[in-house]
């Protein structure tokens, strides 16, 4: 059966090939140019009588069909003999296609945030909300216009007319569906791919069934579900994702373009998100109320166009699809941030023991609360804890007196009413950043050298911005292939494990803090740096943090001294060009910031040399 219908496919391609040599052969010496639009004359004159006698808009099915084989033979006569109308039409096209492009800006993060730079919205970005308020204005218009629906006003005044709207509206609303479609799967199969990889195990069969189900689950509200469910649906996920775009963050994002004039501008994240993913939404909306009359009741223009009802039903559930799966990755966001933001606040927990009633807990906790900590009962003390232990009646027992200037021994035994009063809230504090400096350099070690262990091609080093969520991993400066890093980089250079995996929550607030006081937006590490001199380069920026509290930025000459490291800082947008001596990362996706640049020191006249290799990376003999 299926080699029979293949082979009927092959005749009819050959045939329709020989047929077409052969009109080459015929026409050879006539004017192409003055018999392709005489073709094109012809068809719109049959179009017209056939679409003013059909009943439905079955009837404009066939039409569009011939209009797009004819389409596509002019485009091979074009290529055959060349047709002067469809080059200028090519050209002028491709003109306007560049100018589009132009429209398009370069975006870049701005990490630096000071000065203030005036804000302002690209002009490429008003075009998708720009289309969305065209589409709605002519919804509303034809609902006054054209309540039976858009054939029955328009045919009468031209069917050709008629059918070049309906063509672009079906169009639309088709590339509406495939783009919600596509962006549900992907997105699905984004989301196994990072478990599969975080987690080293195969999960091919649950992404299968998952897939399977959802599209099943698709067809059969495209078959059977009405469609005012789906603008229901489509309504409330609209509504949420609007209201977790406009929600304050717990530290501004904004992104850095250029204008025509050279101009530097501000657009932050929120204004971007609301411009980029609201105008699909409210245009689905829109093109679903112009095919099928309303949204809520039966379609006004059932009668007249089926087909427009039925591919307004199939855009409305698959936008609505993709709406409801664009609001759970919202909701999640949102929930994530809230809960382990590096800039929104986490007081640090103090693990008390020792034997406490259920008052002297809660007044504990109370106490606590009021110096900026927060308490842990029961159970064991976390790395990040500030471990104490609340001094017993028991005269043996070891007691830290509170004027000591000794180092104390930790779990500190303290007593209760010392706790309450805050007498060594300055010293808990004081653990508790030295907890979080061991968690962050312990741990970051172990994410460092496991990314430092593979073999990279492109690049130069990695961005380390553990106290942003724009670089949630640990990062190359440029992407890799899986087949030469052995799918251990995510797509965007992406290494290991999130931050918010390995880092508590408290322990990015605090790097936030320190970067932010000596005024390091990126710490970009060079291939070749040992973890040893990263170590003390992390020291030195909490040395300057605990010295001078903010008042000194760290400067090259404080990393001075540090062996077989070189420190360099560099300002991303300033007026000095950088030195052309260095091997550069990409600087592509960074709009302005502080980089502080950590790079192997190998001397001054020393160059950096490759190894001749062979096709699979292997060092040969030279």
């Amino acid at each position: 059966m299926e080699r029979g219908a293949a082979r009927a496919c092959v005749r009819l391609a050959l045939t329709m090939r020989a047929i077409w040599v052969q009109w080459l052969k015929a026409t050879r010496g006539w004017n192409a140019n003055v018999l392709s639009l005489l073709g094109w004359a012809v068809l719109a004159a049959l179009a017209q009588a056939w679409g003013e006698e059909a009943p439905t808009d079955w009837a404009d099915v066939g039409p569009l069909l011939v209009f797009g084989l004819g389409a596509l033979g002019t485009w091979w006569w074009h290529r055959e003999v060349g047709l002067g109308w469809v080059h200028e039409g090519g050209v002028w096209l491709r003109r306007w296609y560049r100018r589009a492009l132009r429209l398009r800006p370069r975006l870049g993060i701005d990490f630096r945030r000071t000065p203030p730079v005036p804000s302002g919205i690209p002009p490429g970005y008003w075009m998708g909300p720009l289309l969305a308020l065209g589409l709605g204005l002519a919804a509303w218009a034809a609902t006054a216009w054209a309540p039976q629906g858009l054939r029955s006003a328009l045919v009468p005044e031209g069917y050709l007319a008629y059918l070049a709207v309906i063509a672009l509206l079906w169009g639309f609303a088709l590339w509406l569906t495939a783009f919600a479609v596509i962006f549900v799967f992907a997105q699905l199969h984004a989301w196994f791919e990072l478990r599969r990889r975080l987690s080293d195990g195969a999960r091919g069969h649950y992404e299968a069934h998952l897939h399977l189900f959802l599209a099943l689950d698709l067809v059969l509200c495209w078959a059977f579900a009405p469609t005012a469910w789906a603008m229901g649906f489509l309504c409330a996920a609209s509504l949420v994702c609007g209201l977790l775009w406009s929600a304050p963050q717990p530290e501004r994002e904004a992104q850095l373009w250029r204008n025509a004039r050279g101009e530097l501008r501000s657009l932050s994240v929120r204004r971007r998100n609301l411009l980029v993913g609201a105008w699909p939404l409210a245009s689905c909306a829109a093109v679903v109320w112009l095919l099928r009359g309303n949204w809520f009741g039966t379609a006004t223009a059932l009668s007249s166009m089926p087909v427009s009802a039925v591919l307004a039903k199939i855009c409305a559930w698959s936008c609505a699809a993709g709406a409801g799966l664009l609001a759970v990755r919202q909701v999640v966001r949102f929930v994530r941030d809230f809960l382990t933001h590096p800039a929104r606040r986490h007081p640090p927990v103090v693990h008390v023991s020792g034997f406490l009633s259920e008052g002297e807990q809660r007044e504990t906790k109370r106490a606590l609360r009021r110096q900026g900590l927060s308490a842990r009962f029961g159970g064991e003390a976390q790395a990040h804890h500030v471990a104490v232990r609340i001094a017993t009646d028991d005269p043996s027992a070891q007691r830290e007196p509170a004027g000591q200037t000794s180092e104390p021994r930790w779990p500190l035994t303290i007593e209760l009413a010392d706790l309450h009063s805050g007498a060594r809230r300055v010293l808990l504090f004081r653990r508790w950043q030295t907890q979080c400096r061991r968690v962050l350099l312990r741990r970051f070690q172990a994410l460092y050298k496991g990314a430092t262990s593979q073999a990279y091609v492109y690049g130069e080093g990695f961005w380390v911005g553990m106290q942003h969520t724009s670089f949630p991993w640990l990062m190359r400066d440029q992407w890799e292939d899986d087949e030469t890093t052995r799918g251990q980089v995510l797509d965007g250079g992406m290494i290991g494990r999130p931050y918010r995996d390995v880092f508590p929550a408290t322990v990015r607030q605090y790097y936030h803090q320190v970067t932010r006081d000596v005024q390091v937006d990126l710490i970009f590490v060079g291939d070749g740096v040992r973890f040893s001199g990263l170590r003390l380069v992390f020291q030195t920026l909490f040395e300057l943090h605990d010295v001078y509290a903010g008042e000194v930025r760290a400067e090259e000459h404080h990393f001075a001294g540090i062996h077989n490291v070189r420190v360099l800082i560099q300002d991303v947008e300033a007026e000095a060009a950088p030195p052309r001596s260095l091997r550069e990362p990409d600087y592509t996706e960074i709009g302005r910031a502080r980089i502080l640049l950590v790079l192997p020191n190998r001397g001054k006249d020393r160059e950096r040399r490759t190894v001749p290799a062979t096709g699979d990376h292997a060092p040969v003999l030279v």
